[in-house]
């Protein structure tokens, strides 16, 4: 409890996806004088830090960009922890687990459309 888990202050080779899978952590408030927004809760199964995941490096502007919050453990938490090679030996390159990814959503919006296309049809008969 209170244990930093994620910084925003960590350089992008030090970072790893994280995943809770038991205990609970929240985004630390940020004392800048400004009034506190609702602060992120994570349970297990949540997860943060996926973009650490990603295969090349990519220029952003960081402007326009909010930077990985640091994360505070509220309870003792157990964490799944992966870095991209560990993740990419596992499971494969992100970038392509999250193409893989991003074409089933639109298999399932296709199917839930169609069934709640086929559901209309049949309850209006």
């Amino acid at each position: 409890e209170g244990e930093r888990m994620a910084s925003e202050s960590q350089s992008y080779e030090d970072e790893a996806f994280l995943m809770i899978m038991e205990g609970t952590a929240e985004e630390a408030k940020k004392d800048d004088g400004k009034e506190d927004a609702p602060q992120k809760q994570f349970v297990p199964g949540d997860n943060m830090c996926e973009w650490a995941l990603e295969t090349g490096k990519k220029v952003i502007d960081l402007s326009s960009v909010r930077l990985n919050p640091t994360i505070v453990a509220t309870s003792r938490c157990v964490c799944l922890s992966l870095n991209r090679h560990i993740f990419a030996s596992l499971v494969g390159p992100y970038d392509a687990v999250m193409v893989e990814v991003k074409k089933e959503e639109e298999r399932l919006r296709r199917v839930r459309k169609s069934a709640m296309t086929a559901g209309i049809r049949s309850s209006s008969g």
